[in-house]
């Protein structure tokens, strides 16, 4: 069946089940492209069924965007949280040295990422879901990848189709660590099997498309789809009202400075023109969005941007 092309009748709504770790009422950039795609699924013919985690330490909550999901035909099930406590509780971001130590670690140790421990109880949730839904098809994403493992077991045990979403590469990103060549042929042979058995595949960008095509030559181009981001219209309505000072010229950064990226060299091109410019250090404002990490913070202080610079936090 293919998944992806199938154009329901009017009044149809076929089942499909979404597995996402990260989801509402997780914040962060994670849970965007998933949560949008719930949203709109059943415009198209497709009730979705979210399989997701429970009460988990994470960096950032933001009850709102369920308010999202409010009055539409869609069901949430969660696996239970650890030792059935409440963790939802917002964590430090932690620094570079801290976060780059600790995934070479869980790299090595778990394939193909931290999130393995989380398929035995998903799967056993996946096995409840299917019982009392009339479940079609199945739509998993990654980061992390053990949510497309989970859907191929599921393929295996109920015969379902699925498609998987990569909302980042898998062998070729950057960031992650093989601590040796087994690491990564093993890494490799997992994500070859996923994509042998994916009724579809979508990625963000055609880089990551064409390294997909090339390394696994069982794949045609019509398998890989190229589903940039987008933006919800909805989000927008309600601040059409909103004008800018016309006094300010504003620059926002709304998101996280994840893994090697930095804020410093932007940082340092501004001061160096409000040192020079004086109509420019009246008139620019920095604004950043979002959770920083203080190594960060600290650049604004040393470039000497506090008073252009306002840190909002994370925001819903």
């Amino acid at each position: 069946m293919s998944f992806c092309n199938y154009e329901p009748t009017p009044v149809e709504k076929r089942d499909v089940l979404i597995i996402a770790y990260y989801f509402p009422p997780m914040g962060l950039s994670g849970v965007q492209r998933t949560l949008k795609f719930v949203k709109y699924l059943p415009e198209y013919g497709w009730r979705p069924i979210v399989l997701t985690t429970g009460d988990i330490p994470f960096y950032a909550y933001d009850e709102t965007l369920l308010k999202e999901l409010e009055d539409k035909d869609i069901k949430i099930y969660r696996t239970p949280a650890k030792n059935n406590k409440k963790n939802n509780k917002a964590r430090n971001f932690p620094s570079r040295t801290v976060q780059k130590l600790g995934s070479m670690l869980l790299q090595t140790i778990y394939q193909p990422d931290s999130k393995v421990k989380w398929k035995g109880p998903a799967l056993k949730l996946a096995d409840q879901i299917i019982k009392e839904n009339d479940i079609k098809a199945v739509f998993a994403t990654a980061p992390p990848f053990t949510d497309f493992l989970i859907a191929e077991e599921i393929r295996k045990k109920y015969n379902l189709p699925y498609v998987i979403d990569y909302r980042d590469a898998w062998i070729d990103n950057e960031f992650h660590f093989y601590a040796t060549p087994f690491h990564k042929l093993y890494s490799i042979g997992l994500e070859r099997q996923v994509l042998s058995k994916a009724s579809k595949a979508f990625v963000i960008t055609r880089n990551t498309k064409e390294k997909i095509i090339s390394r696994y030559r069982m794949l045609s181009h019509e398998d890989v789809m190229i589903l940039p981001h987008g933006y919800d219209k909805d989000d927008f309505v309600k601040h059409k009202s909103v004008e800018p000072d016309p006094k300010k010229f504003v620059i926002t950064h709304s998101g996280v400075f994840q893994d090697s990226r930095t804020p410093k060299y932007f940082l340092e091109a501004v001061a160096k023109l409000i040192k020079t410019n004086k109509e420019a250090r009246e008139k620019i404002q920095l604004r950043f969005i979002g959770v920083m990490r203080k190594n960060h913070i600290k650049l604004i202080k040393k470039y000497g941007l506090k008073n252009n610079t306002i840190l909002t936090g994370y925001l819903n």
